[in-house]
């Protein structure tokens, strides 16, 4: 991968992290523990076709993120498809399997504008 794409690729990722935790108020979803180092937590994983798709991101304390969702899976999927329902789940979970060439670029601006409509809206130093 080029510089310039792993470059903007780490931009997305901070700032993914940023609208999905701001989003939540940086509380963790699963216990309801208001933290500033909480993790937003991708779903369907980071390396698929909606990485960076705000509804497929959850924001998770560390014993929630470490113990629940990645210890437990099975037990994750289920206490996700109750929080966001069934048909959440299977539209995400078909979506994340097709394949998608992102463009950074256009990713990265599209998250600065979700960014700024969460009313504390600022650009995103880097």
């Amino acid at each position: 991968m080029l510089k310039k794409n792993k470059t903007l690729k780490r931009k997305c990722d901070k700032l993914y992290s940023k609208v999905i935790r701001t989003r939540d108020k940086y509380t963790c979803q699963k216990c309801g523990k208001k933290s500033d180092y909480v993790h937003a937590h991708h779903i369907f994983g980071r390396y698929n076709s909606v990485r960076w798709e705000l509804e497929t991101g959850i924001t998770l304390c560390f014993n929630c993120h470490k113990n629940f969702f990645h210890g437990h899976p099975a037990h994750s999927t289920e206490w996700l498809i109750k929080f966001k329902g069934e048909q959440w789940y299977l539209r995400w979970l078909k979506a994340s399997k097709k394949p998608r060439k992102l463009d950074f670029e256009e990713e990265l601006k599209r998250l600065q504008l979700e960014y700024n409509m969460l009313d504390i809206g600022e650009n995103i130093p880097f």
